[in-house]
């Protein structure tokens, strides 16, 4: 049985007390079961810890689950039973707890004990079962004594490497040197080919190219390109607004970034061999250099027309143009053999790109933000919260809310929060969003850009009266 399977039925018993049964053997009323549940949650929340214990053992002699589980073990910590803690976190892990966070709650309860050395271990074990919650790591109270101590700053580095792996992994940054805002021009005679903005998205996982032709008005693309672990390879998916597509794979040699398609028919019944190089020359200049050949790479074809292919790549966030040259552009705009200079203005290194302001933000993004400055919501209460805010002005879409929450995660503005309200008034598919520091402070920066905007308004007679909060 999946853990997660193991949860729902773990919660199915809770609920609807099948099964369940009193100290004496005899079946306990459904009503009964979700009446201690109701009378628990509000314990928990409360922080009514002896109760919440009481009340949590009840339930776990009914009807075993993982969050009881863990419910209990949490309340007993925090009354000072830590060993019973610990057994409590042990069982709930065997029904299914997720292993990060039952080594997180031992982990609480050895601290408690004033047992560092065994706290260390079992925080450490979080870490390497997949914890990624670093705000809660640094918040969390209950590990104060632990954050003077080196250890914990290792531990929080790798909880925030899982929270992002592909940020620090080695062979997923090969490609960083593509990084950057660019203006494409040709190796002879720099003429201006285009502009194109390569950036890292998905959490730092792919690099996205944004280009738009400079020779051919309306003509533009998108590259995406990963570094695929299992087999051991990058890849680049081609797109463009033409209908045009093409996937290229290689890796990074001697510095180059190798790219070759496997052959592709042509119109004349021959079939090409796609060949893409980018080459850093130093860290402002790459070169992109493509070309085709019909013999498997034996001969190389000359003055080929071919599709856009990813020609630079910036970061997201960077606010002026750079400039580069590339080697080969779309059918229409470049020739096979076509050597095209990437001249970049300034580099950003993925470092760099997380420490540059995020914005200005869509009015969308910016109204999520502003609903979770006063408390943590869940989906449908966002969409509420900005509806009741702006008057019914703003109505955003679930599937508009839910791209937000995704980018917003992404970039560390909110993460998703454990914490939960009573369970009389949860649902357990809702998840519970909380704005971070990095989030706040965006947010207030945008409020501040607006408040400039609306004084420049104010001055030139724009607004006909002030409106106040």
């Amino acid at each position: 049985m999946n853990r997660s399977r193991a949860w729902r039925i773990g919660i199915a018993l809770l609920f609807l007390g099948a099964g369940a049964r009193t100290a004496a053997g005899q079946p306990q009323p459904t009503s009964a079961v979700s009446q201690t549940a109701r009378d628990a949650a509000t314990a928990y929340d409360g922080k009514d810890w002896a109760k919440s214990a009481k009340l949590y053992a009840q339930i776990l002699q009914a009807a075993p689950n993982p969050r009881a589980w863990y419910r209990l073990g949490v309340s007993l910590n925090k009354i000072g039973e830590n060993d019973k803690a610990i057994e409590a976190f042990e069982k709930g892990r065997a029904l299914g707890l997720p292993p990060q966070f039952a080594e997180y709650g031992i982990a609480v309860a050895f601290v408690s004990k004033k047992d560092k050395d065994r706290a260390f271990e079992h925080l450490e074990r979080a870490a390497q079962n997949g914890f990624s919650q670093p705000d809660q790591l640094s918040a969390d109270p209950d590990l104060a004594d632990l954050k003077s101590d080196t250890r914990f700053a290792k531990i929080l580095e790798e909880v925030k490497r899982n929270q992002k792996p592909c940020a620090t992994t080695t062979e997923n940054r090969q490609f960083d040197f593509w990084l950057g805002e660019w203006r494409v021009v040709t190796t002879q005679g720099e003429t201006p080919a285009g502009d194109s903005k390569i950036e890292l998205i998905l959490g730092d996982c792919v690099i996205q190219e944004n280009w738009t032709s400079g020779g051919n008005v309306g003509y533009s693309g998108k590259s995406y390109n990963i570094y695929n672990a299992a087999l051991k390879r990058w890849e680049q998916y081609w797109v463009d607004n033409a209908g045009g597509n093409i996937f290229f794979y290689g890796g990074l040699k001697d510095g180059v970034m190798d790219y070759w398609t496997d052959e592709i028919p042509q119109p004349d019944g021959k079939k090409l061999k796609r060949h893409l190089q980018f080459i850093k020359l130093n860290p402002d200049t790459v070169r992109q250099f493509s070309r085709g050949s019909n013999d498997d790479g034996k001969d190389v074809v000359r003055g080929v027309r071919l599709h856009l292919q990813p020609e630079e790549v910036a970061v997201e966030g960077c606010g002026k143009p750079a400039h580069f040259s590339l080697d080969t552009m779309a059918w229409h705009d470049i020739a096979y053999d076509d050597r095209i200079l990437l001249l970049r203005s300034r580099h950003l290194s993925p470092a760099q790109h997380h420490d540059e302001p995020i914005g200005p933000l869509t009015p969308a993004m910016f109204h999520v933000l502003l609903a979770l400055a006063g408390d943590d919501l869940h989906g449908y209460a966002i969409l509420k919260e900005v509806e009741l805010r702006t008057s019914g002005k703003v109505k955003l879409s679930t599937g508009t809310l839910y791209g937000i929450i995704k980018r917003l995660l992404a970039d560390g503005l909110i993460v998703e929060w454990r914490s939960r309200p009573a369970e009389a008034d949860d649902d357990e598919r809702r998840r519970y969003y909380r704005m971070t520091e990095k989030g706040r402070d965006v947010a207030a920066a945008e409020a501040e850009r607006m408040d400039e905007v609306l004084s420049i308004a104010r001055a030139r007679n724009l607004l006909k009266k002030t409106h106040t909060a």
